[in-house]
């Protein structure tokens, strides 16, 4: 895994955008296709956990760890550290789904109170996840300041496009639309993808 990692982080950023463009654009357009009762599997369904959609995007967070790792190795910023760590949860929470099924733990034990989501396991669901990437990222922004200034300088724009990510895996997707809201976190996590790949091309140039 390690081997095929490094031979798609040899490629040009550009190649490697499209093709997940592509990939993203085709996991939309089947998603389509099943509202519409043209795709039978619910592997298509939009949102649907472990689905078309999802996979692509374990492409995405394998890359980008693997990059971060190297990183890491090579120049020891705590801050890179722990934005490895921070990705790192974020795939397996999403693989194993543990936001999801904690959220639903919690619903089916506690009354929440309402605060104008579209449902009470929503308010549950952002609980868990700042439970665990809310406490990854404070880790970021601890190391970031108590790192050095070459790690300083590599997160100052990498939040700013993480941010784009964050704002529609939670905002949107607590009160907005959901085609919105999954087109917006694809599009942010290629956009992570599309830059780190970038810096770690000029890096290994």
């Amino acid at each position: 895994m390690n081997k095929l990692l490094a031979r798609i982080a040899d490629r040009p950023t550009v190649n490697l955008v499209i093709i997940f463009v592509v990939l993203d654009l085709l996991a939309i357009a089947c998603a389509w296709m099943y509202t519409n009762d043209i795709l039978e599997s619910r592997f298509y369904r939009l949102g649907r956990d472990r689905g078309l959609i999802e996979f692509i995007e374990y492409g995405k967070f394998a890359l980008i760890i693997h990059m971060l790792l190297e990183l890491w190795c090579r120049n020891g910023e705590p801050v890179i550290r722990a934005w490895l760590i921070l990705f790192s949860i974020m795939l397996a929470d999403n693989f194993i789904g543990i936001h999801e099924e904690v959220g639903q733990l919690i619903v089916d034990n506690i009354t929440l109170p309402d605060v104008g989501l579209k449902r009470p396991k929503d308010l549950a669901e952002i609980l868990v996840l700042g439970a665990l990437e809310g406490t990854a990222l404070l880790y970021v922004i601890y190391c970031y300041f108590t790192g050095g200034d070459a790690g300083r300088k590599y997160s100052n724009q990498l939040i700013v496009i993480f941010g784009v990510f964050v704002f529609f895996a939670l905002v949107m997707d607590a009160v907005g639309n959901q085609y919105v809201e999954e087109s917006g976190e694809i599009l942010g996590m290629t956009l992570i993808m599309a830059w780190i790949h970038s810096r770690h091309r000029a890096k290994s140039g």
